[in-house]
């Protein structure tokens, strides 16, 4: 019995001891070494795409893509979530009073997710470039190509469209794009 005395137990506490301290090192540095470094500034963006859905506007149309596009870029107006349904004003004001002549007026205070403040031209580029001329030629924006942009001041335009609707006021749920893309 005299084996499992004194020594061998300070010898089994020891080995089991550096046991840990070898094991916990190596697992440290493995830690350590796989983490993922991030840059604090500026590097490459590299779009992140799943099942074809892409987060830019003037790319794509479908369901996936307008959910993850909504989340980067909002829109002159939003749907409303109350049980009345409807629009709510986001980025802009927009009103008519025949449903074909409507008058967009940016919202004060209203900037982008880095600061930077919503432009005249980042509505007339959208609208013109993207919804009426339909570059991309996705089906949602075939009706609009009869619709005319015209500027009011540094804050307002008038969109005339070619006949009078309700459904009109979709043409406002398009995210506004900025205009140096």
């Amino acid at each position: 019995m005299a084996f499992f005395g004194k020594k061998f137990r300070k010898f089994f506490f020891f080995f089991i001891g550096a046991r840990i301290l070898v094991t916990g090192a190596i697992l440290g540095f493995y830690v350590h070494d796989s983490a993922v470094r991030t840059a604090s500034k500026g590097g490459t963006f590299v779009e992140g795409t799943i099942e074809n859905t892409t987060f830019l506007p003037l790319i794509d149309d479908s369901r996936h893509s307008r959910f993850n596009q909504n989340l980067l870029f909002s829109a002159c107006l939003g749907l409303s979530s109350g049980s009345k349904g409807g629009f709510t004003p986001d980025l802009c004001s927009v009103s008519s009073t025949n449903n074909q002549s409507f008058t967009v007026t940016i919202r004060s205070g209203r900037n982008r997710s880095d600061g930077t403040p919503i432009s005249i031209g980042d509505l007339i580029f959208t609208f013109e470039n993207i919804i009426i001329a339909n570059q991309r030629s996705l089906p949602k924006f075939e009706s609009y190509a009869g619709v005319t942009v015209d500027l009011i001041d540094s804050t307002s335009l008038e969109i005339n469209f070619e006949t009078p609707s309700p459904d009109n006021r979709l043409f406002f749920l398009t995210p506004i794009l900025p205009e140096h893309i």
